[in-house]
């Protein structure tokens, strides 16, 4: 106060006076890391989500490739690798269907080959008989006995 020996003090403590500032920062933090370990779970379930099939996948392709050729892939999974998966198993059944399809055809030529009345030799790079028909057999047999 002017003109007086008196001496005036005013305060307000600082705990007093930032506690609602603190009590929203703690807050937000809370809420922060919340959200940060909901994003973390979440991604790590969508991670999974489109991991698991792919390994499927990828352990399928392994499987064939080693020679099982019946073993097809499961299809489950996002929509786009289930596409996928279709696809990949598609691919197996159809050439399984030519594998058959070529299996059948050489029998059937084996066949045609084994009942013709012509001599027909299969010889190799080097000049060896490597297969030849009954008729070529009957052929060579009836002309090796002449000869001796």
């Amino acid at each position: 106060m002017p003109n007086s020996n008196w001496v005036i003090s005013l305060g307000v403590p600082g705990d007093e006076l930032l506690a609602s500032t603190r009590t929203l920062i703690a807050k937000s933090l809370l809420i922060g890391l919340a959200i940060l370990a909901m994003m973390v779970a979440i991604s790590q379930v969508l991670a999974n989500l489109i991991a698991k099939p792919v390994m499927a996948l990828a352990s399928a392709a392994q499987q064939v490739g080693a020679g099982d050729r019946a073993y097809r892939a499961a299809d489950d999974g996002p929509a786009e690798i289930s596409a996928v998966v279709r696809q990949f198993n598609a691919m197996l059944d159809s050439l399984e269907r030519q594998r058959h399809e070529r299996n059948a055809l050489a029998e059937h030529y084996a066949t045609q080959i084994q009942a013709a009345r012509d001599s027909i030799l299969l010889i190799d790079d080097e000049g060896r008989i490597v297969e030849a028909n009954d008729a070529a057999i009957r052929g060579l047999t009836g002309f090796l006995c002449q000869v001796h």
